[in-house]
């Protein structure tokens, strides 16, 4: 606690750069509010404007004076998310996870339920897995197919085994798979 001085005094110092450096950024966004007001809408007038000022002072700290091209470089560079342009979202494919998934992608009876499971979220208000997993039920129950989910055939991986066993329930596979698709 010896040095408490010395810690206020570069706090303090680091305060004032801050602030020295956020006054560019509030001043040059002043100027461009100034030029909307003034253009009242029509980006060609706005422009206009701030072509005219460019070479002027608009920025006197008394010791050094800063024009409106000099504060436009030195203020902080806002991304489009603090400026609100952009808003990305990625969407992955729940059916192409699912072929990821499988052991098998190419078999009848996955290409089959994939097919139904297109339709139907297409016309139903399910998500994908819900339809997927209803379809390849109903198909199941269509040709009297008694095989697991875990079965080598279908979602019976390595990965899947080592994590949940060679005979796993289809409530097991099922919760498996919706944690996969989640987590991608």
């Amino acid at each position: 606690m010896q040095n408490k001085g010395v810690i206020r005094l570069f706090a303090i110092i680091f305060a004032l750069a801050c602030l020295y450096q956020l006054s560019f950024t509030y001043v040059a966004n002043k100027v461009e509010n100034d030029a909307e007001e003034y253009a009242q809408g029509d980006l060609a007038k706005k422009q206009r404007y701030l072509d005219s000022i460019n070479s002027q002072t608009v920025y006197n700290l008394g010791i050094d004076e800063f024009t409106y091209a000099e504060v436009k470089e030195k203020e902080i560079n806002l991304g489009l998310d603090l400026r609100g342009g952009m808003n990305v979202i990625l969407e992955v494919s729940v059916k192409d996870i699912l072929r990821e998934l499988s052991n098998d992608p190419r078999n009848p009876v996955l290409q089959e339920a994939f097919q139904r499971a297109d339709k139907k979220a297409t016309t139903g208000q399910d998500n994908y897995l819900s339809s997927f997993f209803e379809s390849l039920e109903e198909i199941k129950s269509e040709k009297n197919l008694n095989v697991k989910l875990s079965d080598p055939s279908l979602f019976g991986t390595k990965e899947l085994n080592d994590k949940l066993g060679f005979n796993a329930e289809d409530n097991q596979v099922k919760e498996e798979l919706n944690g996969q698709v989640n987590a991608a």
